[in-house]
């Protein structure tokens, strides 16, 4: 089994807040669709680390 870095879950999940945070308050579509491409990135690596344990 391989042990789970808490602190790497963390800092993709407070990212990922971020990203959507940022999104939601981005002036254009442009930099909307931009900051939920991040989110969606930090996301997938979320679920990638997750699924290894």
């Amino acid at each position: 089994m391989i042990e789970i870095n808490d602190a790497k879950l963390s800092h993709y999940t407070k990212r990922i807040k971020r990203e959507r945070e940022a999104a939601e308050a981005a002036s254009t579509q442009a930099i909307r669709e931009l900051h939920l491409r991040i989110a969606e990135i930090y996301e997938r690596e979320l679920t990638a680390i997750r699924s290894l344990s």
